[in-house]
């Protein structure tokens, strides 16, 4: 089945929104509603779930390189443990 090049670069599009919404760079993508924001600042870990309809999206923060607790967290999982974000 060969994809829609032009419906791709839309999905892209909306993806790289929800990616700039969740570090407060850009607005919630239009027709979405922020249903739940979680900062868990002893972890580090940051989420956000949208929804628009039935359809959810959850976006998570990367690696902030600048954060001891994010290096932790990397480190312990390439040491194959869990980190205290899991």
């Amino acid at each position: 089945m060969k994809v829609n090049s032009n419906s791709k670069h839309i999905k892209n599009r909306i993806y790289k929104q929800f990616q700039d919404s969740i570090y407060d760079k850009a607005p919630v993508p239009a027709g979405y509603d922020l249903l739940f924001d979680y900062d868990n600042h002893e972890s580090g870990f940051v989420g956000k779930v949208y929804i628009k309809g039935n359809h959810i999206v959850v976006a998570t923060e990367g690696t902030d390189l600048n954060s001891l607790i994010d290096l932790m967290n990397d480190a312990a999982v390439f040491r194959k443990r869990v980190s205290k974000q899991f």
